[in-house]
């Protein structure tokens, strides 16, 4: 587990089996998460989704959801889509963007065991997988004493080196929500701030915690990017009011940064990219001048 979490795993073993009654079931109304992002030591925002109290669930292709908005209730800035647990306590997340159906937790199952999951940004237009190895299945506790299962995973490429993220029955992942893998880049990654439903709280604490108060947002997906994809030339569409750009900056998911030549100033600026650069999905962090933070990301193609 990674030494920021503060949770802690007290048991590995194998093979435990179908016990998911004893622990607390995955929400389906009244809960809000919140997710930390960091540039190595660096905070740099929050990033909250919630379930309504009520009309919380929505039939979609047949099936019943429970509805996940971006931000807190009262103050949604968007539908990102819905969650539905099975039988099998599989979880699967509903993208609005891409009206299409993806698994996003496993709760049930076996020490090596792998699995193609939903693994990143909510409001990306286009899918993001990856496939996820089974390493390990213990228990968590958290301080209150309530016992969560806990399941140690390890991405693509990495399975046999011990679990690199978790996933909480219950909760959700130690990365996130969404991003379970947590990492972004090299540099950057996300974490599992905390989840409040029905008035309990993960991972301790005092319901109300878990919310916004004295927290700076960060505004995922608020400045539109067009083309995208695009060949390494696109337009940037600034939010209403949003502050002066001082700065751009372009990472790969190995972390490389790559350069930035922005054209103009104002809610509307020409961006070119260095001639040659590979092909794949980046992300671009624009630093305001009144100190906030937003990112998007971008698909480069040939």
């Amino acid at each position: 587990m990674k030494a920021r979490s503060a949770w802690i795993i007290l048991v590995c073993v194998s093979g435990i089996g179908s016990v998911g009654a004893q622990f607390p079931a995955f929400p389906d109304s009244n809960a809000m998460w919140r997710t930390d992002e960091y540039d190595g030591p660096n905070f740099i925002g929050s990033y909250y989704y919630f379930m309504e109290q009520a009309d919380h669930d929505s039939l979609i292709h047949g099936e019943w959801y429970d509805l996940i908005w971006i931000g807190v209730e009262g103050q949604s800035t968007g539908l990102i889509g819905g969650l539905r647990e099975d039988a099998d306590q599989r979880i699967y997340f509903y993208h609005a963007n891409t009206d299409s159906t993806y698994l996003l937790y496993d709760f049930d199952p076996e020490v090596g065991d792998s699995m193609e999951v939903w693994s990143g940004d909510p409001l990306a237009s286009f899918p993001i997988t990856q496939w996820m190895f089974i390493e390990s299945i213990g228990q968590e506790v958290n301080p209150n004493g309530t016992i969560y299962k806990a399941i140690g995973i390890a991405r693509q490429g990495l399975e046999g080196h011990g679990a690199i993220d978790w996933w909480i029955q219950g909760v959700g992942g130690t990365g996130g929500l969404f991003t379970t893998i947590g990492s972004l880049s090299v540099s950057v990654y996300t974490i599992h701030g905390c989840m409040v439903a029905n008035d309990t709280l993960w991972p301790g604490g005092q319901p109300g915690t878990c919310g916004p108060t004295g927290v700076t947002e960060n505004k995922v997906g608020n400045f539109l990017i067009f083309p995208n994809p695009n060949q390494g030339r696109f337009t940037l569409h600034l939010p209403e009011r949003a502050a002066a750009v001082e700065s751009m900056t372009l990472w790969n998911a190995q972390g490389q940064q790559f350069q930035v030549h922005p054209r103009g100033s104002g809610p509307t600026i020409s961006v070119s990219l260095d001639v040659g650069i590979p092909s794949g999905m980046y992300m671009l962090r624009l630093h305001l001048a009144d100190g906030s933070i937003l990112h998007t990301k971008i698909i480069i193609q040939p």
